[in-house]
């Protein structure tokens, strides 16, 4: 049954469960996009607002439309620099703006791993969520800082990264046209998130 991305581009599918895909995908576009025009534009609501015209007109241009091999963030991407052009603003939609859509993407993963695995994140988060300055931590040192076998963090650190990494891809799924994308658009992404998935790469 197709979901995500390959959804909303299915003209055979009902509009209810076309437009319900695409609000879902929604907020994994907006925070790159809102975060590369931050880069781009000055002020605070411009971006906002102009990453709703850009998020709108990839609806207008792709729903239902039966579109096949395209990437969901190739599209916005293609959006963003054409919004970005017809401003007289000179970037090109790059690296960045493929550095922010896998970290929009981890967000997700790791926001599912919270409500299903919270034990997991916390200690996913423990690793890496730091205060600035502080010295990063191996799984060792973390073992030392919970008081709990070293052989026991470094396998929770194990299975906790190959979990992430599946829910990763999981997401990643969501927005391509079909399966057989899935693996290439991931390859593509995962450079930008190596150092969390570690071990389980």
């Amino acid at each position: 049954m197709a979901e995500g991305w390959e959804l909303v581009l299915d003209s055979g599918a009902k509009p209810a469960d076309r437009a319900q895909a695409w609000e879902d995908l929604t907020t994994v576009v907006r925070r790159p996009v809102v975060a590369y025009l931050r880069r781009c534009m000055s002020g605070f609501r411009e971006p906002e607002r102009v990453a709703e015209e850009v998020i709108e007109s990839v609806q207008l241009d792709h729903e239902g439309s039966d579109e096949t091999g395209v990437r969901l963030r190739a599209c916005v991407a293609a959006a963003l620099d054409t919004e970005l052009r017809d401003r007289d603003i000179e970037v090109t939609v790059d690296e960045e703006f493929d550095r922010d859509w896998a970290s929009s993407l981890l967000f997700e993963a790791l926001q599912e791993m919270k409500q299903t695995l919270p034990r997991t994140y916390a200690l996913l988060l423990r690793l890496y969520d730091r205060p600035e300055g502080e010295a990063a931590l191996d799984a060792d040192g973390l073992a030392r800082r919970l008081e709990q076998p070293v052989d026991e963090v470094h396998e929770q650190l194990i299975e906790g990264r190959a979990e992430l990494q599946q829910r990763f891809l999981g997401q990643v799924r969501l927005t391509v046209a079909d399966a057989g994308m899935t693996a290439a658009e991931a390859a593509h992404l995962l450079q930008f998130t190596r150092r969390l998935f570690g071990d389980a790469e």
